[in-house]
């Protein structure tokens, strides 16, 4: 019962659990991961993205179709980037997550905050500490 009441609190976002714990030391992990699927929404259940495109219009883009693991070629770039950081070897770094669509090497893509045109040099897959170029 407690349950669906923080859950329907927190997907109408009237309502934020707040855990504590320590990564360091394995504490308050495992209660993390279990709100997580216990409160927050899956991807079939949110509403398609959307963006605005440099002429004003708003475009919706497809929802995660059941049982589809890789995007379609035929589907609309839609991305979102959620951090910039430098990197003394690499440069400038944008961690970027794919809605729909497919993203490659020298792709120019839309800035829609700056209102330019922005070229993909390169993508990595980071891994943890790890970094592997992807072809």
């Amino acid at each position: 019962m407690q349950i669906e009441a923080l859950r329907r609190t927190t997907i109408a976002l009237k309502g934020v659990p707040v855990l504590c714990g320590a990564s360091y030391r394995n504490r308050g992990v495992q209660p993390l991961l279990d709100a997580v699927v216990d409160y927050l929404p899956s991807p079939m259940e949110i509403t398609p993205p959307t963006a605005r495109l440099d002429n004003g219009t708003v475009v919706s883009f497809p929802a995660v179709r059941a049982g589809q693991t890789e995007p379609s070629s035929s589907d609309k770039l839609c991305a979102l980037a959620f951090k910039v950081t430098h990197d003394k070897q690499r440069g400038p770094l944008v961690f970027m997550r794919v809605y729909s669509g497919i993203l490659e090497n020298r792709d120019s893509v839309a800035n829609t905050t700056k209102g330019t045109k922005e070229r993909i040099n390169k993508l990595l897959a980071v891994y943890a500490g790890n970094v592997e170029e992807v072809r």
